[in-house]
């Protein structure tokens, strides 16, 4: 029979990993920003072309990672304001909760400002909330919504920012 020797040749140390991420949400590419690389900010001349834009791309890259999220944390002091001459407002309510009405969603977390539907819009998402949480019954786990309007606290933010899991 063979002796097994005392030595313990098997290497201990923790390996570490390092994880490198590439965007996934990127600037929509314009053909009016021909001189744009895609990981670049725009230039002032994409900005100014994408200013008078009435199909903000963007938005729809937003709503597809939304869809597949667990975890979305937005802040944006105008979310749930409607652009335009004549906006409004309850169809951009109900349009920011559509984008919430997925299978995978756990946590949303949205900092925004000031609105005068500030009680419809908190209404909408608790519907969310509750419908979400009874449809997932015992077997996954329950939506959890948090809002604060404090936006006005905060005026020297001012972009609009999401993370949606892991990326900015």
């Amino acid at each position: 029979m063979a002796k097994l020797t005392s030595r313990n040749s098997v290497n201990m140390t923790p390996q570490v990993v390092e994880k490198k991420f590439s965007p996934q949400l990127l600037i929509p590419f314009e053909a009016t920003q021909s001189g744009e690389r895609h990981h670049h900010f725009p230039e002032y001349d994409a900005i100014m072309a994408r200013y008078g834009v009435d199909d903000v791309r963007i938005v729809r890259k937003l709503e597809k990672a939304i869809s597949t999220a667990q975890r979305v944390w937005i802040i944006d002091k105008h979310l749930f304001s409607e652009d335009g001459k004549n906006p409004s407002h309850g169809r951009r309510i109900k349009k920011v909760v559509n984008w919430s009405l997925t299978n995978h969603i756990q946590t949303i977390r949205i900092l925004t400002g000031h609105h005068d539907n500030q009680a419809e819009i908190e209404k909408e998402f608790k519907e969310l909330e509750d419908f979400v949480t009874d449809d997932r019954a015992k077997v996954d786990a329950p939506l959890k919504v948090e809002i604060s309007f404090a936006f006005k606290d905060f005026d020297y933010i001012h972009d609009r920012f999401a993370i949606i899991d892991e990326e900015l």
